[in-house]
């Protein structure tokens, strides 16, 4: 019987793949829609590095449900690591109809999204049974820190009515004002090389001169921030060094103002 996916990080998948060597198993690892790739990347590296003669095959995109059962004969190594992420209703029914097909000595693996998952068990219940207690949830940090960055950058465009590429060419061009905002930017698109490039004492998007005062952090405020795979650690604080986000209402709290 499957109970809800249990959370898993690459590492401890990885073992658990080299426990159950040389049996027949099926598993299913939930991944982020765009994320299914990667994972096979990441899951394929962690193997062989804890046991560099593990053969590994990866179908990183199999065309469905017949495609991989095409390809399943040519593929005997270990682990086999299947990119499921885009089987729709039509492709579980055939799995689950033709499930013997998918036999095989070694571990089976099927990457794919929580939506598919869901329709999965509810089309494929015989196929749904192999997996038993083989249901992992994979456990990424860097997807949230992803989605949270990109949340923050939709928001400041739509703030700025500015595209990315006009930010750093003003920047690039020392016209870009010096808005604390604007240096988030920067430090989200990777560009934070770019900070001492803006406009010194330029006026801001709000009317307002924003040069730095002598002996404040602000040349070096935004340098100094980085937006870790771990998560986004930098702890939001409105004091001096970021002036005047409470005055703006219409931006949404900024994901991190780095101390």
């Amino acid at each position: 019987m499957i109970t809800q996916p249990t959370s898993i990080g690459t590492g401890e998948l990885a073992l658990r793949l080299l426990a159950t060597r040389g049996a027949p198993s099926y598993w299913v690892v939930l991944v982020q829609p765009a994320g299914a790739i990667r994972s096979i990347d990441e899951i394929t590296a962690e193997l062989h590095a804890l046991d560099e003669s593990i053969e590994v095959d990866a179908i990183e995109s199999s065309g469905g449900a017949t495609g991989l059962l095409h390809s399943l004969p040519t593929l005997a190594n270990e682990v086999l690591l299947i990119g499921a992420q885009s089987y729709t209703e039509a492709d579980w029914v055939v799995l689950d109809r033709r499930r013997s097909s998918l036999a095989r000595e070694g571990a089976t693996v099927f990457l794919t999204t929580p939506t598919s998952f869901d329709v999965l068990m509810r089309v494929a219940p015989n196929l749904a049974s192999w997996f038993g207690g083989f249901v992992f949830a994979r456990d990424d940090g860097r997807a949230g820190v992803e989605a949270r960055r990109a949340e923050r950058l939709d928001a400041l465009r739509a703030w700025a009515r500015r595209a990315d590429d006009d930010v750093i060419l003003a920047a690039v061009e020392g016209r870009l004002p010096r808005d604390p905002e604007y240096a988030e930017w920067l430090t989200l698109l990777g560009r934070g090389d770019l900070l001492d490039a803006r406009a010194p004492g330029a006026r801001g998007t709000h009317g307002q001169t924003t040069t730095a005062a002598p002996g404040s952090r602000e040349g070096s405020l935004w340098r100094d921030s980085q937006y870790s795979d771990q998560g986004v650690e930098q702890e939001a604080h409105q004091d001096s060094t970021c002036p005047d986000l409470q005055s703006r209402p219409e931006l949404p709290s900024p994901v991190a103002c780095a101390r």
